[in-house]
């Protein structure tokens, strides 16, 4: 029936049978629209065909389809047999051709090679359970032990669960002594939430999202399940040892959390080799607006000598494009799961990737023309600023970590300055009430009269209680800053300090714009994953 171009679902004794070119066309299709389903393409043939759907049809097309992707599968492996690329890391090698390969006499770039990472949970999937009063109830998962012929891509459980065991300590301390990193200075705001709290909303899900890690370019280089759990370290780490044992030394890894990344690998038995390597943790450009600047002066893609036009946000690109198989993998078994997940990440590599590589970079090299090309008004901007050499840029960047690391904490002396002032404005304002009138309008109408009169006279009390409290602290303030004279509106003190305040105020609302703007992008972020529920 192969021969004759049919595949029927069942070996002995078939009575139905899908061609190869329905096959096929459903397999091209459902590549280049992710949310067509088996379901939705079988209830199409049957009303080509004016038959009645039934959900018998879908079952068997589900199995024929199998079979047709593991003969496809099969082919392909027999061919790079013959062609000697059997080797398992010969895909990594060569996925991607401008990453993978040196030109004779190529200048020597500060990274070998660029890649990005992270984790999308849009691709969860939902794990099959049986209804229970008090938290989740047994599996009922369909056993299914099939593995997906998956060409490479996804990385073995084993190899990933490796990180997540402790290591032993005297191993970790000698490993420990031979490194001399620093630690990022806004690693401890990057915290998974705990696990306990988290294990029942994950326990709905046998796999709970992907993590990957892509080239500059976009080629998909390993891919790996998150398994009942959140973004954990083990999922990077397991990356980055794959990729430094693939590649070797000058890797640059992108990360949404590097600069807390790259405290988790130092403190890991990854560590030294990773340094031994020159393994660099860096930030997206897009993900900077969540750090801190002292930490984007280390991190952040802008800021990284080497980079040039990259932002390192590959990755939020390819998770764009692959949201889009939600919708038909949430409710499928592990094996289906992970083939069209697979699938997909093939022919993107192929037709989307790929085919667009010389367009990628043909625009950055005309970007960079572009740049070159406008490097004579830049350099006239610079002089009418008097900036004379652009050599004083890196300058500038080294003196503002400096200073950023000196203020890690605002200076005592700045503080209480400030403070004392905010008390002295407080005392100007609170004075004037002491001597507020008491003026009666109307003095037949006796109620209101004694309303308004009490009013008064509880602000004048209440005036009173505060104008104590700030003379107390006042005093003391004096006594701590060791002032003799008190300032007054218009001293130089006063001014100093009110500018002081003034551009504390303002950093504050920076502060707090940049922290609205990006909760506003995570919350677009979550609604967008949410929507694929």
């Amino acid at each position: 029936m192969v021969q004759r171009g049919f595949i029927p679902p069942a070996p002995e004794r078939p009575t139905f049978a899908f061609s190869l070119h329905v096959l096929k066309a459903y397999h091209t299709i459902q590549l280049r629209c992710a949310h067509l389903s088996i379901q939705q393409f079988v209830k199409a043939l049957c009303d080509l065909h004016g038959s009645a759907y039934s959900s018998s049809r879908s079952e068997q097309f589900t199995i024929i389809y199998d079979v047709y992707l593991s003969l496809i599968e099969g082919a392909r492996e027999r061919a790079l047999r013959k062609l000697g690329r059997s080797d398992p890391d010969w895909r990594l090698k060569n996925c991607c051709p401008c990453c993978t390969n040196k030109l004779a006499g190529e200048e020597k770039l500060e990274f070998d090679m660029l890649f990005t990472m992270d984790g999308n949970d849009s691709l969860k999937r939902v794990s099959r359970r049986e209804s229970a009063s008090v938290g989740l109830g047994r599996s009922k998962e369909r056993l299914d032990l099939r593995e997906a012929v998956e060409g490479g891509y996804y990385l073995p459980p084993d190899i990933v669960d490796r990180w997540s065991r402790r290591p032993d300590p005297k191993d970790l301390e000698n490993a420990m002594q031979k490194l001399d990193w620093a630690d990022s200075p806004c690693s401890d705001r990057w915290k998974n939430m705990s696990e306990v709290k988290t294990a029942k909303a994950w326990g709905v899900f046998d796999e709970t999202g992907i993590f990957v890690a892509l080239c500059r370019h976009g080629f998909i280089l390993v891919l790996l399940d998150m398994r009942r759990s959140g973004e954990l370290s083990k999922y990077p780490l397991a990356v980055v040892e794959k990729l430094l044992n693939v590649f070797g030394p000058n890797l640059g890894g992108g990360y949404d959390i590097g600069c807390g990344f790259i405290t988790t690998l130092r403190q890991s038995l990854l560590g030294e080799l990773a340094q031994r390597l020159n393994y660099r943790s860096l930030v997206g450009a897009f993900h900077g607006h969540a750090h801190n600047r002292l930490c984007q002066l280390d991190y952040l893609a802008t800021y990284t000598h080497g980079l040039g036009l990259e932002d390192l946000e590959t990755a939020e690109r390819f998770f764009s494009k692959s949201n889009a198989l939600a919708s038909s993998t949430r409710y499928a078994s592990r094996f289906h799961c992970q083939q069209k997940i697979v699938q997909f990440i093939k022919h993107n590599n192929n037709f989307e990737v790929y085919s667009n590589l010389s367009k990628f970079i043909f625009n950055n090299y005309k970007q960079a023309l572009e740049l070159l090309a406008g490097e004579d008004a830049f350099e006239q901007a610079m002089k009418l600023e008097g900036v004379m050499d652009k050599a004083v840029f890196p300058q500038w960047l080294a003196e503002e970590k400096e200073y950023l690391t000196s203020l890690k904490t605002t200076p005592t002396q700045e503080t209480l300055e400030m403070e004392y002032l905010e008390q002295l404005v407080l005392l100007a304002k609170l004075r004037p009430l002491l001597r507020t009138r008491i003026q009666i309008e109307n003095p037949q109408d006796y109620s209101r009269s004694v309303k308004e009169t009490t009013r008064i006279e509880t602000q004048r009390r209440h005036a009173t209680e505060l104008i104590s409290a700030a003379l107390k602290t006042v005093q003391e303030l004096e006594l701590d800053l060791g002032i003799q004279a008190r300032w007054t509106l218009g001293s130089e003190k006063w001014a100093a300090t009110e500018e002081l305040i003034r551009k504390r105020n303002y950093q504050r609302c920076l502060d707090q714009l940049e922290s609205l703007v990006v909760a506003r992008l995570f919350i677009r972020k979550i609604c967008t994953s949410l929507s694929w529920l």
